[in-house]
């Protein structure tokens, strides 16, 4: 008679076998008592020796019979079939699934994914990414503003610069003869008043010597 996680295949075998890994091995023959081996489902992964195939965990998949380790969830995709998974399941835009993931969580703050099936990436400069729950779509930078890339919300212009466009990663020196001081970052530099002077990057007028 063969213990558990052994077999014999041949009948007139003195000697049990060891359950190769890729399948099991259990008790199908109540007359001889010997155990029978059986291929690995799918799902599930068997190393040497067990009785019975092990279901994989989550994060990870068993796509053919015969496995004998279960591989980990691919980028992009998810895994968590409460009896070993087969199958991954793909990501929703909006999504982050890096390698074994078993549950999708949402993109971080900073970061979109506009296509299921793909990795979370930095925010496009010129462009912000705040959604709680997943940046599917960046929004550009409004006038007066920009964003770094990796941005999660606009900064304004500092002063002595304007931004006169949407969607743009840096802020422009004021030219000269302007100056640029808006409170909620300048879109259009004003011109200098007369009797003062402004050089590049000014914030207010300088009146001009006597």
């Amino acid at each position: 008679v063969c213990p558990d996680g052994e077999y014999n295949d041949e009948p007139t075998a003195t000697d049990c076998k060891e359950c190769k890994a890729g399948g099991y091995c259990v008790d199908m023959d109540a007359a001889s008592g010997n155990s029978t081996y059986i291929v690995c489902p799918k799902g599930s992964y068997c190393p040497a020796g067990v009785t019975a195939p092990i279901p994989c965990a989550p994060g990870s998949y068993a796509h053919k019979s015969g496995m004998q380790a279960c591989l980990n969830c691919t980028a992009g995709y998810y895994c968590n079939s409460y009896n070993g998974t087969i199958i991954p399941s793909m990501c929703d835009a909006g999504e982050s699934c890096p390698v074994g993931t078993s549950t999708p969580s949402p993109c971080p703050v900073g970061t979109y994914n506009d296509q299921a099936g793909t990795l979370c990436e930095s925010c496009t400069e010129g462009y912000y990414c705040n959604k709680v729950n997943g940046t599917t779509i960046p929004v550009a930078c409004p006038m007066g503003t920009y964003c770094p890339s990796g941005s999660v919300v606009p900064k304004n212009c500092e002063p002595g610069f304007f931004n006169d466009k949407e969607g743009r990663g840096n802020c422009t020196e004021c030219d000269n003869g302007y100056y640029c001081n808006a409170v909620n970052g300048t879109i259009y530099p004003t011109p200098c008043p007369a009797g003062t002077y402004c050089s590049g990057s000014s914030s207010g007028g300088t009146p001009c010597p006597a």
